[in-house]
C-alpha cells in the first residue's frame, strides 16, 4: 500500500505530466493560429470560424484541466484524510497506563547487596497481612530494592511498616517527575 508521501508525489508528478501536455496542445494552437493568421489562402469568413475553432478548444482544454486538478486535489485530500490521524486523536485513543507508586529502601550500610536487602525485608514485613498490593520488587544500584505498589495509601503503609521493622535502612517515596519535551522544527 502507498504511503500519503508517495501518493502525493505521484499526483503531483501526474498533475505536473498534464500540465506538459496542456502546454504541448497550447503551443501547438498558437503555432495553428499563427499560420492561419499569415496565410493568404484563407479569406475573411472562413479564417474567422478557423479562429472561433480554436479559441473554443483553447477553452475546453483549460475547462479539463481545471476540473482535472480539482478532482485530482480532492481524491489527495481523500486519502490523506483516509490514512492520516491527528494528534488529538491519536492521543485519546491511546492505552492508559497503570500509575506505579514506588518505595525505594537504600541500606545504611554499603556493604549490602540487593539480594540480601530484600530477603532482609521479605523475612519481616508481609504485605498480604498489612493488605498492601505490591506488583513488583526490583534490584537498583547501590544496594537498594524498589517496591511498586498499586495505590500511593499501599506506598504509605509500606514505607511505615519497614521504617518502624528495618533500622538499618532508609525509606522513601520518591515524587513523580512530570516528563518535559522539546519539539523542534514544527512546522
Amino acid at each position: 500500500m502507498a504511503t500519503n508521501d508517495s501518493f502525493t508525489m505521484s499526483a503531483s508528478h501526474f498533475e505536473t505530466t498534464v500540465a506538459d501536455i496542456v502546454i504541448d496542445i497550447k503551443t501547438q494552437l498558437k503555432i495553428v493560429k499563427s499560420s492561419i493568421s499569415e496565410s493568404k489562402n484563407f479569406r475573411g469568413h472562413l479564417k474567422e470560424n478557423a479562429f472561433k475553432a480554436l479559441k473554443t478548444i483553447e477553452e475546453l482544454i483549460n475547462q479539463q484541466r481545471d476540473k482535472f486538478k480539482l478532482e485530482l486535489n480532492q481524491m489527495i485530500n481523500a486519502q490523506i484524510a483516509q490514512t492520516s490521524i491527528s494528534y488529538a486523536k491519536a492521543a485519546a485513543t491511546a492505552l492508559p497506563t497503570k500509575t506505579q507508586f514506588v518505595v525505594t529502601v537504600m541500606p545504611k550500610d554499603s556493604g549490602k547487596t540487593s539480594a540480601t536487602l530484600k530477603k532482609e525485608i521479605q523475612s519481616r514485613i508481609s504485605p498480604g497481612k498489612l493488605g498492601v498490593g505490591v506488583s513488583a520488587v526490583k534490584h537498583i544500584s547501590r544496594g537498594g530494592v524498589l517496591i511498586s505498589c498499586d495505590t500511593k495509601g499501599d506506598a504509605e503503609k509500606l514505607k511505615n511498616e519497614i521504617n518502624s521493622k528495618l533500622m538499618s535502612v532508609e525509606v522513601n517515596i520518591p515524587d513523580k517527575k512530570m516528563p518535559k519535551v522539546i519539539v523542534y522544527d514544527h512546522p
